[in-house]
């Protein structure tokens, strides 16, 4: 059986009319985000960025994980941590977008 890695990738609009505004709420965020690593089992890695490439069109938030399995995706979508976060993530942003895949 071959070892499968799952990457999670997210993308979201965030709140705001400037990009300083736009800023701000990705800081309040990113750290928290970041920290789930180490808390939810078969979460590899996970990375949020801010876009600064100069097309308006782009979301303005990316994050990219990988897990163990399929499996470990779906307790990372229902651990607790990542639930309660995911609810604070919201309240900064406008819309979200997300596709999973096996690398």
């Amino acid at each position: 059986m071959a070892v499968v890695t799952v990457r999670h990738v997210v993308v979201w609009q965030l709140r705001g009319d400037s990009v300083s505004e736009k800023t701000s709420r990705f800081d309040a965020v990113k750290p928290d985000l970041e920290a789930l690593v180490g808390v939810i089992p078969g979460l590899q890695t996970l990375s949020v960025s801010f876009s600064t490439g100069p097309n308006p069109n782009n979301w303005d938030m990316c994050l990219i994980s990988d897990h163990d399995s399929w499996e470990a995706l779906e307790e990372y979508a229902n651990h607790p941590a990542h639930i309660a976060l995911g609810s604070r993530v919201a309240e900064h942003t406008l819309a979200r977008a997300g596709a999973d895949f096996e690398i």
